[in-house]
């Protein structure tokens, strides 16, 4: 979904996101939302959630205008916590996480169910055979943990819910799992619970020689620049550039 070239202005883009907004904010379609993806509701509100989350990705002050001039926020928020579909309340906290600030996720007090809902829904997809729950792939829910990884509450209820276990083993056949460890490594208490892992601590060092993709090497570089690792390794200037995701 490339949404710049398909549109000649931003400002056409915010004209269609209010009218989006108008939609998904009918209260009567949340009432009609089921947990199987059978119902023009839920088709509907599934496939704005996901318009929403590519067009934050891709149009750099989408963020600040959704934020300042628009309700998207309280609505998401709504149908998230209410939504029996999880898609849509995957989606639904990954754009929370990309619009709001740390202080104002905090005090919509989400940051416990977005964490909870997160590990549920991976351990039962990691356990299951298909490696999906509820038809989403694995892939598709790492991408959604990532977004509010970031979230330093969100970072604190992870290390508190002592599940990074299940991160470590998923990231042998998922990489972007790496990147979710290096977003939460900037926790402290999630810091001791990596070093105290003494095979995942190996494992980077084996990682950091095999992979020759710059992406995943600044990944790997990252997390054990925050666990103090690799400090003589590497010069200072390598990490002053702030965290990116692609």
């Amino acid at each position: 979904m490339y949404i710049k070239n398909l549109v000649a202005s931003e400002q056409i883009v915010y004209d269609h996101i209010q009218g989006l907004i108008r939609i998904v904010g009918y209260k009567p379609f949340h009432e009609r939302i089921t947990s199987q993806w059978c119902n023009e509701e839920t088709i509907l509100i599934d496939s704005t959630f996901i318009f929403f989350m590519g067009a934050l990705m891709q149009i750099k002050n989408l963020a600040c205008f959704i934020r300042s001039e628009t309700s998207l926020s309280n609505i998401i928020l709504a149908i998230a916590q209410k939504s029996c579909y999880d898609r849509i309340s995957v989606c639904g906290y990954g754009i929370l996480a990309e619009i709001l600030s740390d202080e104002q996720l905090k005090q919509v007090q989400i940051t416990d169910n977005i964490s909870d809902f997160f590990f549920r829904i991976l351990e039962l997809a990691w356990s299951h055979p298909t490696q999906r729950y509820k038809r989403i792939p694995i892939p598709q829910l790492l991408t959604g943990f990532l977004t509010v990884s970031k979230n330093d509450a969100i970072q604190q209820k992870t290390a508190n819910l002592n599940k990074l276990s299940l991160l470590i083993e998923m990231s042998e056949k998922y990489p972007i799992t790496l990147d979710i460890l290096w977003s939460l490594s900037f926790n402290e208490d999630i810091q001791q619970q990596l070093r105290s892992n003494r095979l995942f601590m190996s494992k980077l060092a084996r990682l950091k020689e095999k992979y020759s993709n710059e992406k995943m090497r600044k990944i790997i570089f990252g997390i054990l620049w925050n666990l103090e690792s690799c400090h003589q390794d590497r010069p200072t200037s390598d990490f002053i550039d702030e965290k990116t995701f692609d």
